[in-house]
């Protein structure tokens, strides 16, 4: 059960380490006050996290999909699948923290910040269907995936 985010003391800290808020290495960022560093780092960290299922969903899941039938292995399909259930499950976490912390936002949809617009979610779409003529896709899968070591590890030495 997600905690009540609203009741609770989430919007008086930072969502998301310093780190990987980009405006922070700017020389800006020490202009601002505390307070507006704080609601920057929220935002940042609520946006971060559609981009995470952005990423899943619309390029992830899709390009898993659409391999699959292209994998004669059945250990290798059963992988997929897991893989598959596994984002989808990370999709789903991601969205309820989101949901708990604006309600307003997020009660039917993980989308406020991130938005391709019907035509960049079709071509998109028709793109990661299709990943032997556009191979980019799995190395960007590769990269984010990558990437969020790099941001767990961030979010571990934070906590501790």
């Amino acid at each position: 059960m997600t905690p009540d985010f609203h009741s609770s003391d989430a919007w008086q800290r930072p969502f998301i380490p310093e780190r990987l808020t980009p405006l922070s290495f700017t020389p800006v960022w020490r202009e601002l006050q505390p307070a507006e560093q704080l609601r920057y780092n929220q935002l940042h960290g609520l946006y971060f996290h559609e981009q995470i299922i952005f990423i899943e969903q619309a390029i992830i899941v899709p390009l898993l999909r659409a391999a699959q039938p292209r994998v004669a292995d059945a250990a290798l399909r059963a992988s997929l699948n897991t893989f598959i259930a596994e984002e989808n499950t990370h999709s789903q976490r991601f969205h309820e923290l989101l949901a708990a912390l604006r309600p307003e936002w997020y009660a039917r949809d993980w989308r406020h910040f991130v938005r391709a617009g019907l035509a960049g979610d079709l071509l998109l779409r028709g793109m990661v269907q299709q990943p032997r003529i556009f191979p980019f896709f799995i190395w960007l899968v590769q990269l984010m995936e990558e990437r969020s070591i790099f941001s767990s590890r961030l979010y571990l030495a934070e906590a501790t």
